[in-house]
């Protein structure tokens, strides 16, 4: 047997998440372990984004902030 080059994590899930998990893995035709692998990263980078997304809020709304257009920040580097 083959070693994987990825790192094994045990994981404890609710009954009705771990049934969802092979209801979806049986669908898809896929292995449990990479339908939860692709879950849990997209999970990651959707909390990545909401973390990026509330510091961008808190920049936008501050007092006193210019603002440069999309096409004014561009100009400087296209010449």
């Amino acid at each position: 047997m083959k070693a994987t080059a990825k790192k094994r994590v045990l994981v404890s899930l609710a009954p009705e998440s771990r049934d969802y998990l092979q209801a979806l893995a049986k669908a898809r035709q896929e292995p449990v372990a990479t339908v939860a692998s692709r879950m849990i990263d997209a999970g990651l980078e959707l909390e990545a984004d909401l973390v990026l997304a509330e510091k961008a809020y808190a920049r936008a709304t501050r007092k006193g902030v210019t603002y440069v257009s999309h096409d004014k920040a561009w100009a400087k580097f296209l010449k």
